[in-house]
């Protein structure tokens, strides 16, 4: 099976091999993206991904290619450092992004709405989120907002992990394999 994990770069590198020594050990083949590097530019809202040129970003191809990693995986991480109980502006870039992976119509969905897939086969999706200290407030608020991100871009297997950086490196582990365990019953 096939990794990728999406992270940005603010000191996260010690997650990053944590999560990728937990997917080797479940056989994954692993992928990693500093999408920090990669110079995003922002999503304008365009929608010229929906109707101009469907399943493409006119705005910058380099979201395209980070799509096609995505749709070509079986399990999506993204790795994030938890700011206000979100994503780090560059991780909540990269997401905007994701927009051209699913279809303009909405379909009823459990209580809500949400977009059609455009392709067959999603990755599960993980989100990992780093805070600094105990606050359950934006552990909540993170764990909601990947469930609902996920929930609308029609991904049908997905969780949250949130990892505070005081705890060792064990500990983290055995975090994240808890929650890959509950994506990969």
């Amino acid at each position: 099976m096939k990794a990728l994990i999406l992270y940005e770069d603010s000191g996260l590198d010690r997650y990053v091999k944590i999560i990728i020594r937990n997917l080797k050990r479940r056989n994954f083949y692993v992928s990693v993206k500093n999408v920090s590097k990669t110079d995003l530019k922002y999503c304008k809202g365009c929608f010229s991904c929906w109707y101009k040129t469907p399943g493409v970003c006119i705005i910058d191809e380099r979201a395209d290619k980070i799509n096609q990693e995505i749709i070509g995986s079986d399990l999506l991480v993204f790795l994030s450092r938890i700011s206000f109980g979100g994503y780090h502006s560059t991780m909540k870039k990269t997401f905007e992004h994701l927009l051209p992976i699913i279809l303009p119509q909405v379909e009823n969905g459990q209580y809500l709405t949400r977009h059609i897939k455009r392709y067959k086969k999603y990755p599960v999706f993980l989100g990992v989120g780093v805070m600094a200290g105990n606050n359950n407030t934006e552990a909540r608020i993170f764990e909601a907002l990947v469930k609902k991100n996920s929930y609308n871009i029609n991904v049908d297997n997905s969780g949250a992990v949130v990892i505070n950086k005081k705890k060792s490196s064990f500990r983290i582990g055995v975090d994240i394999e808890s929650g890959l365990r509950s994506l990969f019953k």
